[in-house]
């Protein structure tokens, strides 16, 4: 027996599974609420539904338009929580592309620190439930390949490259819709994995499982729908290969299908009376950026080569190094050798492979993951902002099981290679991967060289203790890199925030930026007393912006009012009374 075989004979699930969550429930911490894929519309439906009973029915909610379930279970499970306080501060210093500018889309305050009380309390408590729908997710993984390989090994490797995918531990460790549609997608896999393998009769309750699990993927994510299509067939295949009688698999297919719709009309109907549509399409498209040109095939290429590096890990300002992925690319490609290999030495009459209830499973399978590719390929042709993997997880059991069954068969060790490989990243990918994305102010011992240094105090809070710009002669739509340097007088526990501006001769401003003092990296309700802070700032000149002097400006005060901080400051200018001015600017 080798050392691996060593480890196989001592591995359990619940290893697996207990490694994942704790994995999740430390990204689920690392990751600031709101920063997930839409987790902020998804939050907001949950709070809508606590504050009115009802989901919201206007495109003013943006995720308004999904299928409710994940909603409905998320607000009965917070529904005591007062979220009163919560408070939406978009960031007015996230850049996607700058990449010297934040990725965090929100501004956060010690509103999320560590005890939960109120909405983060909340929101912590959903991002859990994601979790717990991930744990469901692996454990449904590994039934299906223990069932359609009856070999534990090979399970195994199903599961720990299902539960230590960094994307895949990213999206469980947020709140999002997609959670439950994959859960429900990776169960009712399980199940007509199991029903294509098993001898058993095709009894009314075990048709009625089925049906439950279709009408409550109905009620999660509208790709859901993908399987209505395939539980019948599934059902006919099992009559055909283990009882000859078609009867059975019909009245089965019958049970499935009443079930479903008896759990799932009425969101439809719903959808028929407030929308004129079954699956509400005109919210659908009044909620989305619909696309207005479509794809070449430049387009299509990108956009598929980034839903495969989402596959693996990237979201806004994270993503694995290209060395990484690299290397896990590598094993999707000897996988794509190995289907090749094992489809060359598949027999070549039909009629073996119809009889044959494992291949019938795994084309089953093979069905399922075209019919979910060629969903988002028209979704895609819809809307803007589909380049996710998560939009393929319906999908995510033959996705995993083709990953893991290609390696094998170019070599038994394969998959236990990357899982080691997975295993690595999933748990370097918190500190070196998740946090750096979302990692505060820079806190500096002293003035970097070239800045201008001064003293200027904002009430008695803030003091000033620096700056610089990237040009003091600029053009119509150039971007100001302004460099600010304060010092915290004592402990603050306001969220405070900046306004620079650019002054005409009249004292008009013709340019401004509102937002955190820290440049959008963190909120001054975190700043201890003594602490310096860098902020890097970028203010954009209007493009139609005319020839002449102008003057950069600074002004302090509290979120969302403006009773501008005093400026004590004796040598320089001193604007509008409550406006620092730094410099010139010479725009041509």
């Amino acid at each position: 027996m080798t050392r691996l075989d060593g480890v196989l004979a001592r591995l359990r699930l619940w290893h697996i599974l207990a490694l994942f969550a704790a994995l999740a429930t430390w990204s689920s911490i690392v990751v600031p609420l709101g920063e997930g894929p839409d987790e902020l519309p998804h939050f907001t439906i949950i709070r809508y539904i606590v504050r009115n009973g009802h989901r919201p029915a206007t495109p003013n909610e943006h995720e308004a338009f999904q299928p409710p379930l994940y909603y409905f279970i998320s607000a009965g499970l917070t529904f005591w929580i007062n979220t009163d306080d919560f408070v939406i501060k978009a960031n007015a210093d996230y850049d996607p592309v700058a990449p010297d500018a934040p990725k965090t889309l929100l501004l956060h305050t010690r509103a999320e620190a560590f005890p939960y009380q109120g909405w983060a309390l909340a929101w912590h408590l959903m991002r859990l439930t994601s979790v717990l729908m991930g744990v469901v997710t692996v454990t449904a993984i590994y039934a299906t390949a223990l069932a359609l390989s009856g070999e534990r090994p090979f399970a195994l490797a199903a599961a720990v490259c299902t539960a230590f995918l960094p994307g895949f531990i990213y999206m469980s460790a947020v709140v999002n819709n997609d959670d439950l549609a994959t859960m429900f997608a990776a169960l009712l896999c399980w199940q007509s994995v199991s029903l294509l393998l098993s001898c058993a009769r095709l009894t009314a309750r075990r048709a009625a499982a089925i049906g439950l699990l279709l009408g409550l993927g109905f009620l999660s994510k509208t790709s859901m729908l993908a399987f209505a299509a395939l539980v019948a067939p599934a059902f006919a295949a099992a009559a055909w290969l283990h009882s000859g009688r078609f009867i059975a698999g019909a009245r089965a297919s019958l049970i499935a299908y009443v079930v479903a719709v008896a759990v799932s009309f009425w969101y439809f109907v719903d959808n028929i009376a407030a929308f004129g549509d079954w699956l509400g399409w005109p919210l659908v498209l009044s909620a989305n950026a619909v696309r207005t040109q479509q794809l070449d095939l430049g387009g299509w290429l990108s956009a598929l080569a980034q839903v495969y590096r989402s596959f693996w890990l990237e979201w806004i300002g994270i993503a694995l190094p290209a060395p990484l992925l690299a290397i896990v690319s590598v094993f999707a490609v000897l996988a794509a050798l190995g289907l090749l290999l094992r489809v060359a030495r598949m027999p070549r009459d039909w009629r073996v492979l119809a009889r044959s209830p494992r291949w019938m499973a795994v084309a089953w399978l093979a069905v399922l993951a075209a019919i979910i590719a060629a969903s988002w390929i028209r979704w895609t042709q819809t809307v803007l902002g589909t380049e996710q993997a998560r939009l393929f997880y319906p999908a995510l059991s033959p996705l995993v099981l083709a990953l893991v069954f290609g390696l094998r068969a170019v070599h038994r060790r394969l998959p236990w290679v990357l899982a080691g490989v997975l295993c690595v990243l999933a748990v370097i990918a918190p500190p070196l991967f998740f946090a750096p994305a979302y990692a505060p102010a820079p806190r500096i011992a002293a003035l970097p060289p070239g800045a201008q240094s001064i003293s200027a105090t904002f009430k008695d809070k803030l003091r000033l203790i620096g700056w610089d710009v990237s040009a003091k002669r600029a053009r119509p739509g150039d971007v100001l890199k302004i460099g600010l340097y304060w010092e915290s007088l004592k402990d603050l526990t306001d969220d405070d925030w900046l306004k620079i501006q650019l002054l005409d001769a009249g004292d008009r401003f013709v340019a401004f930026k509102d937002g955190s003092p820290s440049a959008g990296r963190d909120s001054t309700d975190s700043w201890r007393r003594g602490e310096r802070i860098a902020s890097l700032h970028r203010l954009a000149m209007p493009p139609d912006l005319r020839p002449g002097v102008y003057r950069l400006t600074v002004g302090i005060h509290p979120y969302g009012r403006k009773n501008w901080f005093p400026i004590d400051e004796e040598n320089m200018w001193i604007a509008l009374s409550d406006q620092l001015v730094l410099t010139e600017i010479s725009v041509e």
